[in-house]
């Protein structure tokens, strides 16, 4: 079956997919199944509050969550009715069922918190699912890909190593992902052994309680050069493949365990050649799904330079989705890409004013501002487009002679904070970085006309007043 251009669909097939699936939900790109519009019949109602990220509330009539006025909480995620995040908190791109709590000084990323977790000061979680009653004390730190199970509990300053898996279900010879269900706990309590019974105290602490969950061997396997715990990891949230692991399974899968050593260096010079600078990540990683050769912003911007103006841009957007899925390539490259396609197509002529650059811009956001801000899914992919914009106001050619003409820049960096693409967070963060720059550069050059530092400084002033206004109401 061949999905029209307007369709979504995806599998859920291990907890990786499940992550990739619910941003996607997130992001909208499920429209019309998103959390502000279930379908009919479900008890829960999700009230959509957007500030440049995408961020869920459940609406009940009480009680209702608590947020500290110092925790800080970013999208795309959700927080659930009857939740509590403590002060000084930082909770980025998670989703939190009813009833959880977030302790003071945490940092909780890009998790999944079901209901009725609660999570103690000064805890640390990166990339995790923590199943419903799990418990982390003071001090913990969960390190990627983990899963803390149902009732489960990590102890006092205890380090969960990466991709662990923590369960309260007993060994079993079909031990699989059934052990996070929801139901686990029941049959647990059927079969009599108590929870202390199966408590490694190595693993969680001398206060915790659960044992590591080990996957089977079951022989059946397609990836016959993977070992279960290497599949476990593949099949985890924030999952990265290093270099040496895809090394080998390049090796293997080309019959290269017998490689002579002129052999050998060959299939490095290979690998290397598919390895090339654009597809690793900044720590190094070789990005999986990358096709070899293949120059993922490039392709991105073919699409955005093909895109016919007289079709709807929810077209482009799911062709852009597609791609970044087919690519593994990043809401940063897909942001660059659409910019950079935008500046292109855009009619510019070296005598164009500020002023009549801005009315093309804006004409041209009418259409093109659905997919910056689908794209633009936080900080880091805002300061990305960012630097389009810059980068192209300090090269060469037509485009670089009206940007570089004050106000130009200003105006544009205004006109994308107006229409909520750029954040004043985003704003702010890359005009600190200009700031502590020495010397004296184009960008330097740029970030210091007139007409940008008086955008900044009314930039910096309005979100003062927005502090000093939350500071009021809570008073």
């Amino acid at each position: 079956h061949l999905l029209p251009s307007s369709e979504y669909a995806a599998r859920i097939s291990d907890f990786r997919t499940y992550d990739a699936v619910s941003r996607d939900l997130l992001k909208r790109w499920c429209y019309p199944v998103v959390p502000d519009n279930l379908p009919s019949g479900y008890e829960r109602d999700f009230r959509y509050v957007r500030k440049q990220q995408y961020l869920y509330g459940e609406t009940r009539s009480s009680p209702k969550s608590q947020v500290a006025r110092t925790a800080k909480v970013t999208g795309p995620g959700i927080v659930g009715a009857s939740c509590a995040i403590l002060e000084n908190a930082v909770v980025e791109g998670t989703v939190m069922g009813q009833n959880c709590r977030i302790g003071k000084s945490c940092v909780v990323r890009k998790s999944h918190l079901w209901k009725d977790v609660y999570v103690d000061d000064d805890v640390t979680i990166e990339e995790s699912l923590l199943c419903s009653g799990s418990k982390v004390l003071k001090g913990a730190r969960i390190g990627k890909g983990c899963i803390i199970g149902n009732g489960c509990v990590v102890g006092e300053n205890v380090v969960i190593p990466e991709f662990t898996r923590i369960t309260l279900s007993e060994e079993k010879e079909d031990d699989d992902f059934d052990d996070f269900d929801d139901d686990s706990e029941e049959d647990d309590e059927e079969d009599g052994e108590s929870p202390e019974d199966m408590t490694n105290h190595e693993l969680v602490g001398k206060d915790g309680l659960g044992r590591a969950w080990q996957p089977s061997d079951d022989g059946d396997d397609d990836d016959e050069d993977l070992s279960p715990i290497d599949k476990m990891k593949v099949q985890s949230i924030g999952y990265g493949s290093p270099y040496e692991f895809l090394r080998n399974r390049v090796i293997s899968q080309t019959g290269g365990d017998d490689l002579s050593e002129q052999a050998a260096d060959e299939q490095d010079e290979e690998f290397f050649e598919y390895g090339n600078e654009k597809n690793f990540n900044p720590n190094g990683e070789l990005i999986t799904g990358r096709q070899r050769g293949v120059d993922v912003v490039k392709e991105l911007k073919d699409l955005c330079m093909e895109h016919d103006l007289s079709n709807p841009i929810e077209n482009l957007i799911i062709e852009v989705n597609s791609f970044k899925f087919s690519q593994n390539a990043s809401y940063s490259d897909c942001a660059i890409a659409a910019m950079l396609a935008i500046l292109e197509r855009m009619p510019i002529t070296s005598d164009m004013s500020a002023v009549e650059l801005i009315s093309l811009l804006k004409k041209d956001l009418a259409h093109w501002g659905p997919l910056l801000r689908k794209v633009c899914f936080g900080v880091v992919e805002e300061k990305a487009l960012l630097g389009v914009i810059e980068t192209s106001a300090i090269g060469s050619g037509v485009v670089a002679d009206v940007l570089m003409k004050a106000p130009a820049f200003r105006f544009v960096l205004q006109t994308l904070h107006d229409e909520e693409i750029l954040s004043e967070e985003s704003i702010l963060s890359w005009a600190e970085e200009r700031e502590n720059e020495d010397g004296e550069t184009p960008q330097a050059e740029l970030f210091a006309q007139k007409p940008t530092q008086d955008f900044l400084a009314w930039l910096k002033e309005d979100d003062e007043d927005d502090d000093d206004d939350d500071d009021d109401d809570d008073d």
